[in-house]
């Protein structure tokens, strides 16, 4: 791997825990969504099948793109079902879900002031009485502190795992890292499945392109935060 690419930004902000699995919701929601600097290797999120049985709208009928700004809420305990939502609480008072599960990849948003694209749609099956939002994008002031900055759509992608190794000359050389390799582009990972695939091995993720705190010490390059794995197609 390229020197550039190792650069490392050295500051003395630390990654998030690791999450801990999420449990499949019991409802059929819409279907298809700071590492520690110097001598510390660089750390992910354990990376959990973070499917609550909806894809953000990615295939359903959605109306026009929108952008705006809201603060993200998410419910502090799990309701009827299990139900545990993620909002976007616009200025308004209107208050749009985005999820049904408390997924990792939003609590760096919680309680913040974000600015979001996206698009409303309509779920497939049972969901819940309340307008549904398609994260396209959503950004956050890297001033707030958030772990995360910028989380893009939701995609497929068909590739492969490959374990890397810190080249020599820099303060990690020897440490190893997990990375991924979809349609020409190899991607880091913020966060990193506890038992990955056999590398090498064609795989599919759904995940979402992120970015990091530029105040958390981490590998420059495209970074995906991985919802879910399963076979190749």
């Amino acid at each position: 791997m390229r020197s550039a690419i190792l650069a490392l930004l050295l500051v003395s902000c630390t990654r998030p825990p690791m999450p801990t699995p999420e449990d499949e919701p019991p409802i059929d929601s819409p279907s298809p969504s700071a590492q520690d600097q110097d001598q510390t290797a660089p750390q992910a999120h354990a990376a959990t099948q973070e499917n609550e049985g909806q894809s953000d709208g990615q295939d359903q009928q959605v109306g026009p793109i929108q952008v705006f700004e809201a603060r993200v809420e998410i419910d502090p305990t799990p309701g009827g079902k299990k139900f545990q939502g993620v909002w976007l609480v616009r200025a308004d008072g209107a208050r749009w879900v985005i999820a049904y599960r408390p997924l990792e990849i939003w609590r760096p948003f919680e309680g913040k002031q974000v600015k979001v694209e996206g698009a409303l749609y309509e779920p497939f099956g049972q969901s819940i009485g309340a307008p549904h939002f398609r994260v396209d994008r959503m950004t956050v002031d890297p001033e707030s502190m958030a772990s995360l900055v910028r989380v893009e759509r939701e995609r497929l992608l068909t590739g492969h795992f490959e374990n890397e190794t810190m080249e020599e000359g820099t303060k990690l050389a020897g440490q190893h890292f997990l990375t991924y390799s979809a349609e020409g582009v190899r991607y880091l990972l913020a966060n990193a499945p506890p038992d990955p695939p056999t590398p090498g091995a064609k795989v599919r993720v759904r995940a979402r392109e992120v970015e990091l705190s530029p105040f958390a010490a981490h590998l420059i390059g495209p970074t995906l935060w991985i919802l879910d794995i399963s076979p190749a197609p």
